[in-house]
């Protein structure tokens, strides 16, 4: 029952995509319609070269080349002689080829790969329920991203990864991420997928498209609304916060001075990183060792 819905949106609608389906549709029929009616015309000519015309009405035609073309051939109106049949044979030929190329190619141009397209818009919405708050943003996929994506999903917060690509997007949502398709300098795309309603965005690709993202967000919305960029280089710490970025995290600074504490440790000999019960569990220093 979905199947002539997405059929008719398809030629109809999405832009120049579904024009185009519905032109070249509409040549199809006007090539196989023309054939017919020329088929018919020559019916009367062979038909007039053996003596005969005067017993088939113009409709007789359009009923020899139907039944031709379909290959059924009941056989109660035939030609006598050698050019006659010869037609009959370029018509049935003609006929199987609808059949066989012709009307294949159609069902999967028109009616198959249109069906496939919606299946796949509802994979991977270019918008989110006008309903959804609370989640987080996220525009770009790495290790940062999905170690963020299984910290949200233990304390079941909603969240959409932002994807350019849809043949990315829909191996993301097969993976079972949540996604949605879009260009991440639109800020229409923005508002679609409630920009005004999340709790953060998180950029986590390079400087400059952090930058471009943190500014696009900062025009849509005020600074209720959290974003939170990564930065490799000190420089970018000022551009990012003058685009709009709540905050800026070096995370490559950050990771080694986590690790020159871990081996430094100044005067101490371990640290405790958690307990079970009365017994303590501590890290012993790599200093020294």
């Amino acid at each position: 029952m979905k199947l002539l819905p997405a059929t008719l949106f398809s030629m109809t609608g999405n832009g120049s995509s579904g024009r185009r389906n519905f032109e070249q549709l509409l040549k199809l029929v006007l090539f196989v319609l023309v054939f017919v009616l020329l088929s018919s015309f020559a019916f009367q000519l062979f038909m007039k070269a053996e003596g005969r015309a005067e017993n088939y009405e113009w409709f007789d035609g359009f009923y020899w080349t139907m039944v031709t073309m379909s290959t059924l051939g009941y056989g109660e109106i035939t030609f006598n002689d050698w050019p006659g049949k010869l037609f009959s044979v370029g018509v049935m030929l003609f006929g199987m080829m609808s059949m066989l190329i012709i009307l294949p190619f159609a069902f999967i141009r028109f009616a198959y790969e249109p069906w496939m397209e919606a299946q796949n818009e509802g994979r991977t919405p270019r918008r989110l329920d006008p309903n959804m708050k609370g989640h987080v943003i996220l525009t770009n996929f790495d290790p940062v991203s999905r170690a963020l994506i299984r910290k949200l999903g233990q304390y079941n917060i909603a969240y959409a990864l932002l994807v350019r690509d849809k043949n990315e997007a829909l191996r993301l949502h097969d993976e079972g991420y949540s996604v949605a398709v879009g260009e991440l300098d639109d800020p229409d795309f923005y508002n679609n997928v409630r920009v005004e309603q999340c709790a953060m965005v998180v950029a986590t690709g390079k400087d400059e498209a952090n930058a471009n993202i943190a500014f696009t967000v900062r025009e849509l919305v005020d600074n209720r609304v959290r974003v939170v960029t990564l930065a490799k280089s000190e420089a970018s710490v000022d551009i990012l916060e003058l685009a709009g970025s709540t905050n800026v995290i070096r995370l490559g600074e950050l990771l080694g001075q986590f690790l020159a504490r871990r081996t430094i440790a100044n005067d101490a000999m371990a640290h405790v990183i958690g307990h079970f019960d009365e017994l303590l569990i501590a890290e012993a220093m790599v200093m020294g060792t």
